[in-house]
């Protein structure tokens, strides 16, 4: 088994203070990681079928505005939505832009195979546009 990549998922909600949900597969664990929270995992290859499942979890009310999902450019992600979002890269890192409304959103995350210049540890952010930047 190769080594695995330390990875953050950092929650920084403010207006909505949302808790994440959370599931690491190589762990089988699951995890509900409240505003400010995080939480630290080592990700595995895709040829260990380890992934990384995130959604927000539901309640009432509507994410009041928009929410950004800041991710490592070299992580491959499936992401579904109720909503219309965007992708969008920039340097080394990918956002994903979810408008406000309904939290019905996830994303799975993975390994690029093969991937380059993977550092050992990087992160994970998701949480409201005007508090993501990264680190």
């Amino acid at each position: 088994m190769s080594e695995g990549i330390e990875i953050k998922v950092l929650n920084k909600f403010l207006a909505e203070k949302r808790d994440l949900s959370v599931y690491h597969h190589a762990a089988r664990s699951a995890n509900l990681i409240g505003i400010d929270s995080r939480i630290t995992f080592p990700l595995r290859t895709v040829e260990e079928e380890d992934y990384v499942h995130i959604s927000v979890v539901r309640g009432p009310g509507s994410l009041k505005q928009e929410c950004v999902v800041d991710l490592p450019f070299w992580l491959d992600f499936d992401f579904s939505s109720v909503e219309e979002g965007v992708i969008r890269r920039t340097g080394n890192r990918t956002l994903l832009t979810i408008p406000p409304g309904p939290p019905g959103w996830q994303v799975k995350v993975t390994r690029s195979p093969g991937a380059a210049d993977i550092p050992a540890v990087d992160y994970i952010t998701i949480g409201n546009s005007d508090q993501v930047t990264g680190g």
